[in-house]
């Protein structure tokens, strides 16, 4: 394992066989996450170095430990676009406006007439699935974790769920 330096003080892990070739040119920092270089005018991001040419139509580059700066062939899986858009973080800002919740998948129901006010839902190859309504925000992030494992396997995108102790008023 090597590393090859990129802008912004930062470095791309690559394996020893690769390191010789790729130290050849000048790495950058492609907003904040991926490593690229320029040919001309195009920028080639270093996984296609890498890959080269087995990813095609539909199908992208994924880092198994989710740091895209580890190169290494080893860390390194080919996967259709719906696997992953999966995994993309949840979005904080959607046209413009705040999300209303946390979670990714969740969502707060603008109908109040059905009996509970989140709302939990996933896609996965262009068919999305509807998880139904739930009293709090936890239980619908807690069901969206669970459709995503059934539906994405080992590259399902877990929401981070902390239970909170309810507090209980006595009069």
């Amino acid at each position: 394992m090597k590393k090859i330096k990129l802008t912004q003080g930062k470095y791309a892990i690559v394996d020893d066989e690769d390191y010789p070739y790729l130290n050849r040119f000048n790495w950058c920092l492609c907003n904040k996450r991926e490593a690229y270089t320029s040919i001309g005018e195009t920028n080639i991001l270093m996984t296609s170095f890498l890959i080269s040419g087995k990813a095609g139509h539909k199908r992208v580059v994924m880092h198994k430990n989710k740091n895209s700066l580890d190169c290494r062939k080893c860390n390194l899986i080919i996967v259709n676009d719906s696997v992953s858009a999966h995994n993309k973080k949840k979005m904080k800002i959607k046209n413009g406006r705040k999300v209303s919740s946390k979670y990714k998948g969740v969502h707060l129901s603008k109908d109040r007439s059905v009996k509970g006010n989140w709302r939990g839902r996933i896609t996965k190859d262009n068919k999305r699935y509807s998880l139904g309504a739930f009293k709090t925000e936890y239980e619908a992030a807690k069901a969206y974790n669970d459709k995503a494992a059934e539906l994405y396997g080992k590259f399902a995108y877990q929401n981070k769920v902390e239970q909170r102790s309810e507090i209980i008023k006595v009069k």
